[in-house]
């Protein structure tokens, strides 16, 4: 049986790209000054809550004594379709696409499935929806199913190994999952479709969700190797995201005064056309037009 096998998890890309991006945006931050450095700033709390997030998934993985690999951030390009998945965790009959969410605020869901987070701010409680991670997630398992289905991937590993899941169709082998990463909120799903609740797991109660699925499915069960392969499949498919996601920080940052942090704009005067800070006459820094 799976959960018999006298192995520990195998994490096998643990690193994620939230660090490099950390890096830039300090790098911009420091030379930000008024609105634009409170921007990066929020832009920065907002990366180091991902971060931790996933860091909470790892360390539940890690101590899950269960056999598995792990990979973390995978970036898989496929035709016009991306998908920037958090986790492929790969158990010996089941593959886990997780989404990770760090969510500051308590979480809703209705019964039409719509996300709405609660936060209190100065007291009084705001609520605003947010884009559903089901739906992501989902988009993510699609581009894989259209990976796995299409003819011109035959040709490749993804598809050989795909097909060597024998008693199981794609979907009988693949569960998409949102991971709520932070302790504190409290996720009110209680009118949420089952379809959806049941796809909604807390982060202290994954390893169980996986122990679980496991225990229900009828698939065959892969020994090590096959495990691996899996694995190693996952990997040979992720490229690094080249999107740049400080790029319009530094956009901002070229037309933004150094001293005050207010807008450069256009002005014209006796000895042509300059730059001026948006709030002269309190600052008066100017730039030569290049």
């Amino acid at each position: 049986m799976f959960f018999t096998k006298d192995k520990e998890p195998v994490i096998f890309k643990e690193h994620g790209s939230g660090e490099k991006q950390l890096e830039e945006l300090q790098l911009l931050c420091d030379k930000a000054k008024g609105k634009l450095k409170e921007e990066i700033e929020q832009e920065i709390r907002n990366v180091k809550a991902g971060i931790a997030g996933e860091e909470n998934v790892i360390f539940e993985l890690k101590n899950s004594h269960i056999p598995m690999y792990v990979l973390r951030d995978i970036y898989i390009e496929y035709e016009d379709y991306t998908a920037q998945i958090d986790f492929v965790v790969v158990t010996s009959k089941l593959i886990f696409i997780i989404e990770c969410k760090n969510m500051y605020g308590n979480i809703e869901v209705d019964n039409k499935g719509a996300f709405t987070r609660v936060v209190e701010v100065g007291g009084r409680k705001r609520r605003e929806g947010i884009y559903s991670p089901i739906t992501q997630n989902e988009r993510h398992l699609a581009l894989l199913r259209k990976m796995n289905s299409d003819k011109q991937a035959q040709k490749g590993m993804f598809s050989k190994i795909i097909s060597s899941l024998i008693g199981g169709s794609f979907d009988d082998n693949y569960r998409a999952i949102t991971v709520i990463a932070n302790p504190k909120s409290v996720v009110n799903d209680r009118f949420a479709p089952k379809e959806i609740k049941n796809k909604l797991i807390r982060a202290d109660a994954l390893i169980e969700y996986i122990k679980r699925e496991n225990a229900k499915s009828n698939a065959i069960e892969w020994d090590d190797k096959s495990m691996k392969s899996f694995a190693e499949m996952f990997l040979s498919k992720h490229s690094e995201n080249t999107a740049d996601y400080t790029e319009r920080f530094r956009k901002q940052l070229e037309t933004c005064c150094p001293e005050c942090g207010g807008e450069l704009v256009l002005r014209s005067g006796k000895y042509g056309e300059f730059f001026g800070c948006s709030n002269y006459p309190e600052c008066r820094f100017t730039k030569k037009k290049a």
